[in-house]
């Protein structure tokens, strides 16, 4: 449990210095450029944000295997090596799709910024597409912290990219740029923090680069197994959060999307330091799946640990979340008691989720939650479009919080019951033979 210490505790240090950047850049952003071309660096900086399935799923193989002990680090460098090959195919499709927008159609009309020029959009977002695509091989580096268990490594490098971009900014603009190629220090500042990751990443593994790149593969089945159920889970659930904006856009309460935003600038940062915690739980549930001795006993301590600082976000966000918003707002937002309910429901329910969603991430346990995910996605949008026209901004909030609780969590937790005992004992299980088991009850007959 040390890893989740410390795990949050970097998260706790680093988010200070990375609200401070963040908010002198935009502040820089709207100086230098005016409101307008802000929201246009905004959109355009963080198109790569569209894209959250870029590594197509590689990563999850690639933490189990460096978690995992059973197989060794010659199996470990073997999907490593699987892995790079695939997201470098990723990164060159990315830069081709980005320059195509600079010469066979408009990044500016899909991306309705016809108040700029045509050609500075098209080739700035060009630009940001390919150093975005750069930071696609070199994000395995933080796959390869985060199974040794170094996940207070990836959060500190992280971190940094807010601070390289305010650094990017302020150079661009006291070179005289004052438009929408501001865009830029925005990937390239995710792109230099990706690099201190993978940097780290090597070390720490005591890899070469050279041997993490050549070599023997031989992987690539087992890539497949647990990248596809994988690139599911990455494509579905940002397109969850991404609908439910959109259902309230469609609201006729013209308060309603500033209410939802507003409550969604509080919830981020919250969930973001449960998120950053639960990061840790991943390799050290892959290296106990090999080992029946106290696995039951790791994942009921996850679990009352989630469910506590779950309950305590909920309960923090009900009691003063409607003042935090009155104080950002300056009095001119309130948030209802449905919506700080909502919103904090869904903080534990996310945060309870954490411990089984972490749990399974091996490839049976990803395609079970690829299921799951689907149907929570479904039925999701599908509350939030019936009666959110209705009943308001909440609705959002607490479709999330039933449909996770209902196709999340309990499926989750039932599986992982059945594989560890939480609840119940396992019975003892004799393997003879390929293809023959048998079983034995607890008074040991067949």
């Amino acid at each position: 449990m040390k890893s989740l210490g410390s795990s949050f505790l970097a998260r706790l240090l680093s988010f200070p210095l990375t609200a401070l950047a963040t908010f002198l850049s935009t502040s820089l952003f709207i100086r230098v450029g005016g409101p307008e071309v802000y929201g246009g660096v905004a959109l355009v900086g963080g198109v790569f944000l569209l894209f959250p399935f870029s590594d197509l799923g590689t990563g999850a193989a690639v933490v189990n295997a460096v978690a995992g002990s059973m197989h060794g680090r010659r199996h470990a460098l073997r999907v490593i090596r699987s892995a790079f090959r695939w997201v470098f195919v990723s990164a060159i499709c990315f830069t081709l799709i980005g320059w195509a927008g600079a010469s066979i159609f408009s990044w500016r009309n899909i991306l309705s910024l016809g108040h700029f020029p045509a050609s500075d959009v098209d080739h700035t977002v060009a630009v940001c597409m390919t150093l975005f695509a750069a930071t696609i091989p070199l994000s395995l580096g933080q796959r390869i912290l985060l199974g040794l268990g170094r996940n207070d490594l990836v959060l500190y490098s992280l971190s940094t990219s807010s601070l390289f971009t305010l650094a990017i900014a302020w150079l661009l603009s006291s070179g005289g740029t004052s438009g929408i190629e501001l865009a830029v220090s925005i990937p390239a500042g995710v792109l230099l923090s990706q690099l201190i990751c993978f940097v780290l990443g090597l070390h720490t593994y005591a890899l070469p680069l050279g041997l993490a790149i050549f070599g023997e593969t031989g992987e690539h089945r087992e890539i497949m197994r647990t990248a596809a159920p994988m690139l599911v889970l990455l494509i579905a659930l940002p397109a969850a959060i991404q609908g439910q904006r959109l259902i309230v856009s469609w609201s006729d309460v013209p308060t309603a999307l500033a209410v939802y935003g507003l409550a969604m600038q509080i919830y981020s940062p919250i969930w973001s330091f449960i998120a950053a915690t639960s990061g840790a739980l991943w390799p050290m549930f892959a290296k106990n799946r090999s080992h029946s001795a106290g696995k039951a006993q790791v994942v009921r301590q996850s679990l009352a640990i989630f469910f506590g600082v779950g309950a305590f976000a909920g309960a923090g966000t009900i009691l003063f979340g409607d003042a935090v918003a009155s104080l950002i707002s300056h009095g001119t937002i309130h948030l209802s008691v449905s919506v700080v309910i909502s919103m904090g429901f869904m903080l534990f329910v996310q945060a309870v989720q954490q411990v089984p969603g972490m749990y399974l991430t091996d490839s049976r346990g990803l395609a079970f939650q690829s299921l799951c995910v689907v149907v929570m996605t479904i039925a999701n949008l599908a509350l939030s479009v019936t009666y959110t026209p209705i009943y308001g901004p909440w609705v959002p909030f607490a479709a999330t919080a039933l449909s996770v609780m209902a196709f999340q969590v309990i499926p989750g937790v039932a599986r992982v019951n059945t594989e560890v005992g939480l609840l119940t004992p396992r019975r003892g299980r004799l393997r003879i033979g390929r293809h023959h088991r048998l079983e034995m009850n607890r008074s040991g007959k067949p």
